[in-house]
């Protein structure tokens, strides 16, 4: 029963998700009963930014109970599980890359050499978003890349978690680097 119960949470969250999409195209109301999840199948579809992502962590986050909430599990423990492991396998001066630029919305390789204090930011950026780690934003000018907010969120907290310091010097220099563009 144990091992039975997570699946049936997790096709029922899915299944949720999947009705509140459903629903938002055709316009149809709900019984009150069913409008309550359905509320927050479509805050787990906004929060995991679009329906895979949020049937990949109604799967992944029901975690034994089925009154978990997949979109809170998600902003909590489901980051380290969607991430943590995945993260580790990147190359390690790429990760650093990552975490310490992760204040930036958008990654350039100017600012991302500037806070780095590095020269090699563009061919890893390049790398990166051929391997689909990060993507460029639709219409951008010039090399500009973008993560998914997910691993955004996961990143700036892997730098809150190296300490204040470390936060503290990459906004720092972000905020250099925006002053000197002319965007502060």
């Amino acid at each position: 029963t144990r091992t039975v119960l997570p699946f049936v949470a997790a096709l029922t969250a899915a299944w949720m998700v999947v009705a509140a999409l459903a629903q938002d195209r055709k316009g149809d109301t709900w019984p009150p009963e069913r409008e309550t999840k359905l509320v927050s199948a479509r805050a787990l579809t906004d929060v995991a930014e679009g329906w895979i992502g949020a049937l990949r962590a109604s799967v992944t986050g029901t975690g034994g109970s089925p009154d978990t909430d997949p979109a809170v599990w998600l902003l909590g423990p489901g980051l380290d599980l969607l991430f943590g492991r995945w993260l580790a396998t990147l190359d390690p001066v790429d990760r650093d890359l990552l975490v310490r630029c992760s204040v930036l919305d958008t990654l350039t390789p100017d600012a991302c050499d500037w806070i780095l204090e590095r020269s090699d930011s563009a061919e890893r950026l390049a790398r990166l978003s051929e391997a689909q780690v990060v993507a460029p934003p639709v219409g951008a000018l010039g090399f500009q890349y973008r993560a998914h907010g997910l691993l955004q969120e996961y990143l700036r907290r892997q730098l809150s978690a190296r300490g204040r310091q470390a936060t503290a010097q990459a906004h720092g220099a972000a905020g250099l680097w925006l002053a000197a563009q002319g965007d502060v």
